[in-house]
């Protein structure tokens, strides 16, 4: 069984992604990652080169390709899910839905340079507020786990994350 984690920009995927893969010692695969190593640039430059709807494009395309995997830990995008095509994903996974407090998100989207902005023209909460409000019922809808990271307590939530785990499929480690 997969474990996928999603959520908002900024709400811990890749970093708890690493730690969940090394304390479970299985692969960790961050769609961003393989998309940046294919692409041989940044996320940032794929979108100013070449804009979002190329982007999406590749990213459906990785996702396709890792249907094939097991017992791996996958971080996806923030946008992943929206897409019909990317639900595949969920099939033989965990999917853990990653959320933070605004401000926290907000935070850490500003430090990070490679970050895009997803709207035009808005400060980074307002744009967070308006991209999270179309895309929170989907998340909601499709996780098995929501997981609070604001408190930046990485341990934790993968202690957490390991615990549903085990309720939902016993045998796996």
């Amino acid at each position: 069984m997969n474990i996928i984690l999603t959520g908002y920009r900024g709400s811990g995927k890749t970093t708890i992604g690493r730690a969940l893969a090394r304390r479970l010692s299985r692969e960790f695969i961050d769609t961003d990652d393989l998309i940046e190593e294919k692409e041989r640039m940044k996320i940032k430059e794929i979108f100013d080169k070449r804009g979002w709807q190329y982007f999406r494009k590749i990213e459906k395309k990785m996702i396709r390709g890792l249907t094939k995997k097991n017992n791996t830990v996958i971080a996806v995008g923030g946008g992943s899910f929206m897409y019909k095509e990317n639900l595949c994903l969920k099939e033989n996974a965990l999917v853990v839905l990653l959320i933070a407090p605004l401000e926290v998100l907000s935070l850490r989207i500003k430090t990070d340079p490679n970050r895009p902005p997803l709207t035009e023209g808005q400060s980074s909460t307002d744009e967070i507020r308006e991209v999270w409000g179309r895309r929170k019922e989907r998340y909601y809808g499709l996780a098995d786990a929501v997981l609070d990271t604001g408190d930046g307590n990485v341990e934790r939530v993968v202690s957490e994350i390991i615990e549903k785990l085990q309720l939902m499929n016993p045998h796996d480690n």
